[in-house]
């Protein structure tokens, strides 16, 4: 309902209101059955952790339902999922709140006209060494979308991102994910997984500097991955599907038509 969104909560109410808002546009329960899934990718598996939390609240009696969805919640669809301990850790607030005030200054100015500068050459260069498994999967209209995206609503979506690259989205799940464990509610989560597998070595370089000698010592030794968020799911006896299509931190654009069949597969089996 309004810009910016900048932290999990804004991007939950905003969601939830747009599913609300579709059942009674459609009468849901009246004139129409509706069920609910939720699919996330990367850095917004928060979000979907967050939906899964409040409906499960609802559904036990925990939180108001006035302003919430009434379908039932069948599933949630994770996909390129961060790593299970980057869900877990604790938020540091007052560090995201800096790093939101510094981006949002002329560091952030100065950051946002370079991005779009040269007709999004930044863009271009970051995702085909950070997102994509490779550079042509990108395909023709990638950087013009974002470009177009990031000027839309008279440029005020530069503020998300701001938030996002401060680190709003990161980590405080435990809680969230504590709840899917414990409840009685039948809710699945599924994983699809883009097959490249190289650790993402973004960083939101605005407040963290890495010292030398660990940058090199990164360098040298190969990544080990850590803990995976299927894993965590299956250790606390959760049945969690995981199904690998082509690419690496954006199946969804790199292999649509994998990742149509694998989103498929996953609904029809609930």
């Amino acid at each position: 309902d309004s810009l910016p969104l900048l932290n999990t909560n804004d991007w939950s109410d905003q969601l939830s209101a747009l599913m609300r808002t579709y059942e009674q546009t459609m009468n849901v329960g009246k004139d129409e059955d509706v069920e609910w899934s939720v699919v996330a990718n990367g850095g917004m598996v928060p979000i979907a952790l967050e939906i899964a939390r409040r409906y499960m609240d609802v559904s036990e009696n925990k939180e108001s339902e006035s302003s919430f969805f009434r379908a039932p919640l069948r599933n949630l669809v994770l996909s390129a999922t961060p790593r299970a301990e980057s869900l877990l850790k604790s938020q540091n607030v007052e560090k995201v709140r800096k790093s939101y005030k510094t981006l949002s200054g002329t560091v952030g100015r100065l950051f946002w006209w370079y991005s779009l500068s040269r007709s999004g050459a930044f863009i271009q260069n970051f995702s085909e060494k950070n997102l994509a498994s490779k550079p042509e999967n990108l395909g023709s209209s990638w950087t013009p979308k974002c470009l177009e995206t990031a000027k839309a609503f008279g440029g005020k979506s530069r503020f998300s991102t701001f938030a996002f690259l401060a680190g709003s989205l990161n980590g405080g799940s435990a809680n969230r994910l504590d709840v899917l464990k414990e409840s009685s509610c039948d809710l699945r989560v599924d994983v699809i997984t883009g097959g490249d597998r190289k650790m993402n070595p973004a960083k939101s370089w605005f407040w963290e500097r890495r010292p030398k000698d660990d940058a090199k010592e990164n360098i040298a030794t190969p990544p080990v991955e850590k803990t995976s968020l299927v894993s965590l799911f299956e250790e606390n006896g959760m049945d969690c599907k995981e199904i690998t299509v082509g690419g690496r931190r954006m199946p969804a654009h790199e292999d649509s038509t994998g990742f149509a069949i694998a989103l498929m597969e996953l609904l029809e089996a609930v």
